[in-house]
This record gives C-alpha cells, sequence and structure tokens, in this order.
C-alpha cells in the first residue's frame, strides 16, 4: 500500500522535470517509496515487510510508472529474506501486469522469475460514497456536453480535479510545510496561478464532488479548512473559527458560488440585511411618485470618494466585528458622519475572483441579488486616487500585496459592476448625501478638519481664541471703564487689565 500524503507518507517526490503553464505533464516525476508489506489487502492487515525503492514516471503519454523496488521481509515465513523487482506498471490500466523477478537474497538468492499480478478493488470506509457521486456529477452538466469523455475518463477527471483544489486548499490553511510541498509540484508561479484558476466561473466542478473528498479526507475538520482558506482570501491570513460553519444549511453548485456565499454571509447587505419584501415595494412605490429617484442615471449615480467624505467630515472605521452581518454601515451624527467597512485583503488573484463573482451573479437561474456587484460598485466609488487608498490603509480596512497603492485603483478601476442592488446602494447613497447637504454638518466637518485635525492645529486655535477674547475684553473696557466702587475679584481683575491696556499717563 502507497501512502502519498497524510500524517505519515510512505512515497516523497524527490525530483520533477520543469513545468510550464502549456507543459503540466507528470513526466519525470520521481518518488522513493517505503510502502508496508501486508498479509492482505485490507488496510489493518499484519505487516510482515517493506516494499523500499524508487517510483518514476516515465511514460509521456500515459500515466505508468517504472518501478525499482527491493522487497525486504521481517515477519513470518521469509522473514530475512528480501526479493528485487524490475517492471513496468500502468496505473490505469485494469488488465494483469506482468513483474519481472530479478534477483534476491536468503530464501530467494539467485531468484529468476515472472509473475503476473491482476488489480484487485479494496472496500475503504467512504470510497463507495465517492464513486457514486463521481458517476452522478455527470448530471449536472447540459446533456451532450461530456460525451467526450466516456464513464471511466470522465471519473478519474472528477477525482483528480477534485483532490487538487483540496490539496491546494489543505495547503494555504494547515501552514507552511503544505505550502512548501505544493511549491514543489507547481512553482511559485503556478502555485499563485491556482488561486485564481479554482474561481474561474467555467472551471468549476459540482460541489458534491469536493463535498465528499472533503468529508472523506478531513473527516470533522473539513469546515475548518475551507473556513481558513475563505478567511484567507478575505483577509490576508489563515483564521479558523471554531463555531463558523461554513456550509451550514447551504447547498451550493459549486466552490465559486460558496466563496460569494461566505462573501456576503459576512457583507454586502450593507448594513441592512436581508431584504424584506414589504420594504421593496414601498420603496418602489416611492421611487414612482419621486421624478428624480425614478431617473435611471440620478439613482445609479455614485457618491463621494474616501478623501471627499473626509472633507465632509464622514470618517472611516473599520468594523472588528468580523462576525457582523453588515460589511458598510454609515452612522451620521450632531457634527461628523461615520463610514465603517469590514477589513478586506487585495491580492493579485482578487480582481479575477471578483470578476467571477458578478459574472456567477449575471447569469440566469442565479442568485441575482447582486450583493458582490453592490459592494463593488461601492468600493469603485470610494476609491478614485491613491489618497484614497492610503487612508483605507491607515484605517486597517484594506491590505493590499499589489506593491503601489496605484495599482488598487487601477484594480477597482478596471472592475465593472454593469448591475446593482438599487434599494441597498440607494440606501447606503442617500444617507451619506442627506448628512453632505446639511450645512450645519458641513460646517461643523469643516472647523474638525481645518482646525482640529492635529494637536498642534487644536493648540494653536486655543491660543488664537485666548488672544482675541482678551483683546476683546481689552477694548471694551477702554471704552467703557469700570466703575470705582466694583470690588469684586473678577471686577478687580478686569481693572488691572483694562489698567495695562491703556497706563495713567504722568502729569
Amino acid at each position: 500500500m502507497t501512502f502519498f500524503s497524510g500524517n505519515n507518507p510512505t512515497a516523497i517526490p524527490v525530483a520533477q522535470a520543469p513545468m510550464t503553464n502549456t507543459s503540466q505533464t507528470l513526466f519525470g516525476l520521481t518518488f522513493v517509496v517505503d510502502d508496508p508489506l501486508t498479509i492482505g489487502p485490507n488496510i489493518t492487515s499484519k505487516i510482515v515487510g517493506r516494499a523500499q525503492g524508487i517510483y518514476a514516471s516515465a511514460d509521456q503519454n500515459d500515466f505508468a510508472l517504472s518501478m525499482v523496488l527491493n522487497f525486504v521481509f521481517f515477519e513470518g515465513k521469509y522473514n530475512g529474506s528480501s526479493f528485487s523487482l524490475l517492471t513496468r506498471n500502468p496505473i490505469l490500466s485494469t488488465a494483469p501486469r506482468e513483474f519481472s523477478i530479478v534477483g534476491g537474497s536468503g530464501l530467494f538468492r539467485f531468484a529468476r522469475a515472472e509473475s503476473a499480478l491482476k488489480p484487485m478493488e479494496m472496500e475503504m470506509s467512504g470510497s463507495e460514497d465517492v464513486v457514486e457521486v463521481i458517476h452522478d456529477a455527470r448530471n449536472c452538466y447540459i446533456d451532450g456536453s461530456t460525451d467526450a469523455y466516456n464513464d471511466e475518463e470522465f471519473n478519474w477527471m472528477m477525482l483528480r480535479d477534485g483532490c487538487f483544489i483540496l490539496f491546494f486548499i489543505e495547503c494555504i490553511s494547515c501552514g507552511n510545510d503544505k505550502v512548501l510541498l505544493n511549491n514543489e509540484y507547481l512553482g511559485a508561479l503556478g502555485f499563485a496561478n491556482v488561486a485564481r484558476d479554482i474561481f474561474v466561473l467555467e472551471n468549476q466542478i459540482p460541489f458534491v464532488v469536493l463535498e465528499v473528498l472533503l468529508e472523506l479526507r478531513f473527516a470533522d475538520s473539513g469546515e475548518e479548512i475551507l473556513n481558513g482558506f475563505f478567511n484567507y482570501l478575505n483577509y490576508g491570513e489563515v483564521i479558523i473559527r471554531q463555531n463558523e460553519k461554513v456550509l451550514e444549511n447551504k447547498q451550493p453548485l459549486h466552490l465559486l458560488e460558496l466563496y460569494r456565499s461566505y462573501f456576503i454571509s459576512l457583507s454586502a447587505s450593507l448594513g441592512l440585511g436581508s431584504i424584506n419584501l414589504s420594504k421593496w415595494r414601498g420603496w418602489a412605490k416611492k421611487m414612482n411618485t419621486v421624478h428624480e429617484d425614478y431617473n435611471y442615471i440620478r439613482r445609479n449615480r455614485s457618491f463621494s470618494s474616501v478623501m471627499e467624505l473626509k472633507a465632509k467630515g464622514i470618517f472611516l472605521k473599520c468594523a472588528y466585528d468580523e462576525s457582523s452581518n453588515e460589511d458598510i454601515k454609515f452612522h451620521s451624527h450632531c457634527c461628523y458622519g461615520e463610514l465603517e467597512l469590514v477589513r478586506r485583503a487585495v491580492s493579485s488573484n482578487t480582481k479575477a475572483i471578483y470578476l467571477n463573482m458578478i459574472a456567477y451573479e449575471m447569469c440566469p437561474h442565479n442568485p441575482n441579488d447582486f450583493r458582490v456587484s453592490t459592494y463593488i460598485r461601492v468600493m469603485k466609488s470610494l476609491v478614485i486616487q491613491r489618497d484614497d487608498v492610503k487612508e483605507l490603509r491607515n484605517s486597517k480596512i484594506l491590505l493590499h500585496s499589489l506593491g503601489r497603492d496605484e495599482e488598487v485603483v487601477k484594480m477597482y478601476d478596471e472592475i465593472d459592476a454593469p448591475a446593482v442592488n438599487l434599494y441597498m446602494f440607494n440606501q447606503l447613497r442617500r444617507g451619506i448625501e442627506k448628512h453632505c447637504t446639511s450645512q450645519y454638518k458641513t460646517w461643523a466637518a469643516e472647523l474638525i478638519t481645518v482646525y482640529f485635525s492635529s494637536p498642534w492645529k487644536t493648540v494653536a486655535l486655543l491660543v488664537a481664541s485666548a488672544i482675541l477674547i482678551t483683546s476683546f475684553l481689552q477694548t471694551y473696557f477702554a471704552i467703557r471703564p469700570l466703575p470705582d466702587e466694583s470690588n469684586g475679584d473678577i471686577m478687580k481683575l478686569l481693572r488691572r487689565c483694562a489698567h495695562f491696556k491703556h497706563p495713567s499717563t504722568p502729569p
């Protein structure tokens, strides 16, 4: 039995041919193996020896291994003996395979023989579910789209794709050792591109395949693995929350839909939660009676950028409660406004992931609440120049690995969100516009922005105010002197100030 993964793998890759974007071949892949020899095929069968040697992928057109193995026995009748084997093993073939025994030691000294072995199927827990689900996955595709593949080819394709996706997700969620192992196979460029490719809409495979493999591979920790992976995409780091259920009450068609559901569960309601139908009807009725809001261009217009909002007294705040069901919230206070956003990470893959989620929302028979599209439209309005990105970074709302802030501006500028949820988008826009059109709040914002933006400006304002008040009092009491009979402490102090301003003229 050969185990290529797990806590104790028995086959370790030691060499691989260079791989490019156009040549993803297994040719040249070499493993050093130390497999257990058991009495029977059952995984719990007694181990009586080891099969030690090399597996090398030596076929450019087929998946076949060139095997050089030494079978060593340390239990039973052949204890202390060994024999050597040299053969070619066509992995996917169901025909009997011939093996050449070329020598040995102990009871197998000078052994020369030919042996034919027939592959056998072994019942393992969960394996029957995998076969059944993969076979049924063909029904998820449009009739005729998979006719080019027979059942065996289709099953192998689904199995390989599913295992590869889960291995990549595990690499992200489980730490540096897994990432280094993945880099050995893919290289840095291939590893970076996988996160983008597995979310391409046309690359999706039925999630039922991933789900059964996830349960078979990780048992009870499968949701934690997905949780860590999705949080890495959202926040730039692996965060695993014990009580968070990624798959709870969700039946996604594929991985992209699951991630979209996860993305908007933290967000995209724009502070409104789920849309109430009665509220929607009331808003639509109001639109019909107000000509300004009924105009499509007017009700789709964007609001100001981050720096423009800051000049109007609307400041950014990072929402640290990441379990909140609201991603963007606006609060209008008496003298200032507060725009609260959940922290997000932006990488070289973010643009492709956003575009594919938007494309999925545009497809017929799919979720058409346009929540991701609405979130992107809001961010496009907020991010216009690099100072906007800098302000988002300083507020710890935006983390990015694109190098320059201008690249973030360029990314949002290149993403088009053709449709938005008008109810959600306009509620946010109206709240901001109502705050900005208030003269009192605008003047208060200007006062705060100009004179209280730093401690030094505040001190300078207080000193200038004190000088102005003192000068006013001195001028006033110079014109209207205090009566001599006023002996109160305050009056004496004011009289002294007036006397200091206008000293008595000597005779």
